[in-house]
This record gives structure tokens, sequence and C-alpha cells, in this order.
């Protein structure tokens, strides 16, 4: 993703392959890192994740990477879809080192 003269990333949308999992972001939230013109991107199911207790599982675990960092006061939007072949989730569990700065919103993949 391209950033602008003063670091600051295009307002732009990062997604798997199959859309099931994306971040979205205004273009003031993301600093790309120091003497960069661009940062990436990576969003990648887990195959192994620690124990989640009394938690079921019932899609994919996602790992959201990136080398810009959100900047101070700015909000990312992380968006997962999921299919009507299962029931809704009930609840959905963002962890994040940016949990302030990170609003997780579920989407049913055919609504």
């Amino acid at each position: 993703v391209n950033a602008g003269p003063n670091g600051q990333l295009q307002p732009g949308t990062a997604s798997t392959g199959d859309r099931q999992a994306a971040v979205s972001w205004t273009a003031t939230a993301f600093q790309a890192p120091a003497g960069a013109s661009q940062a990436t991107f990576e969003i990648q199911p887990q195959r192994t994740y620690p124990n989640p207790g009394d938690i079921t599982l019932r899609t994919n675990v996602y790992c959201f990477k990136s080398d810009a960092t959100v900047a101070k006061g700015q909000q990312v939007l992380i968006t997962l879809t999921y299919s009507d072949g299962v029931p809704s989730p009930t609840a959905i569990r963002c962890s994040s080192t940016f949990l302030s700065t990170v609003r997780c919103t579920p989407s049913s993949m055919f609504r």
C-alpha cells in the first residue's frame, strides 16, 4: 500500500483472497515505517493458536500483521465474514496490542 509524502497510507482495504477477513482504514489511520514509501499487510488463517478456554471456535482464527502502525487517535476496521451455512456467532473476540484502535464487525457472506 502506497504512502503519501508525510508517510500516511492512502485509504484502503486489505483482505484475504476469499474476502473472509479484511482490514479497512482512512487516509490518516496508518503511518508507514520510517523512511518507507509503502507498507505491507498480511492476513492469514491460523492453524494453531492459544487455547481459547471455554470459547467454542466455529470458524477460522486470523492473524493480521502490518509493518505500518496505527496513528495516535485513529481507528481501523476489521471485518470478519462468515457463511450462513453455520449458526451466526453469538460473540466475536478481538485480541490486539492496539485493542483501543480496532473495531471488529461481523457480517454474513450472504446477507
